[in-house]
């Protein structure tokens, strides 16, 4: 019973080391040609981001259409979520994962989150695998950052942060998805298993543009099943 007691408080501990660091758990960079990535346009995505070794996993669920662009090995294309917030160029930031956006934006909840819609989950989780109809993934650079900034502006608008256009295709592909445009916007819940990676400035943790990612589980489980993993020895041990 002791030896039960010990393990478990253990587990406990290792969960709350997860939950209460993890806003300085991983780390990204901005990276690519001009610094955000060679199909970057405006004031969005696509913005290629270099993962450090604790989140080369996520790379797995990104086709070859959506990581390693430009030869920049390590990384993965992403959008923004926000209007009110900025991304430098060649930069390192400090990277937690959740599923809202922090601040808000323009259009964010009160209290400062704002979680991600279904439709703007659904949209990315189909641009990732590199399936999502429509996007010029194989044109030229032009081409794709023409598709680029419709998926921006798409992203943009189910998340309150730009105006309804009923000409862009992506809003009428999550509508048609999701039944309608209420529904597209709801919460997500996690679906698809797309995340926000809540950047923060690694000299004074300002907060900076929150971007999307697929993870290869929900995001807990995978930080709770590490931890665990760390302790199967632990138990052993005091269960020999």
């Amino acid at each position: 019973m002791k030896r039960r007691s010990i393990f478990m408080f253990l587990v406990v501990a290792a969960v709350f080391a997860i939950f209460s660091q993890s806003a300085f758990a991983y780390q990204v960079k901005t990276t690519g040609g001009g610094g955000y990535g060679i199909y970057q346009t405006g004031n969005g995505g696509e913005f290629t981001l270099q993962v450090d070794s604790d989140l080369i996993p996520v790379l797995g669920h990104y086709s070859a259409l959506t990581s390693n662009q430009g030869n920049t090995r390590n990384t993965f294309q992403s959008f923004c979520l926000e209007l009110n917030e900025d991304i430098k160029a060649n930069t390192v930031y400090n990277v937690a994962i959740s599923d809202e956006a922090k601040a808000g934006g323009v259009g964010g909840a009160t209290g400062g989150e704002d979680e991600i819609s279904k439709g703007t989950a659904w949209l990315y989780s189909q641009f990732a695998k590199g399936t999502l109809a429509g996007y010029d993934f194989a044109g030229t650079v032009a081409e794709r950052k023409a598709s680029a900034s419709i998926l921006q502006y798409a992203i943009w608008m189910l998340e309150d942060e730009k105006a309804y256009n009923a000409s862009n295709i992506y809003i009428q592909a999550a509508i048609a998805m999701f039944g309608d445009l209420a529904t597209a916007k709801a919460d997500s819940e996690g679906a698809y298993n797309v995340k926000v990676l809540n950047l923060t400035d690694v000299t004074n943790g300002a907060l900076r543009q929150d971007q999307l990612v697929v993870v290869p589980i929900p995001s807990a489980v995978w930080l709770f099943g590490t931890a665990l993993m760390g302790l199967v020895g632990v138990r052993r041990r005091f269960t020999a």
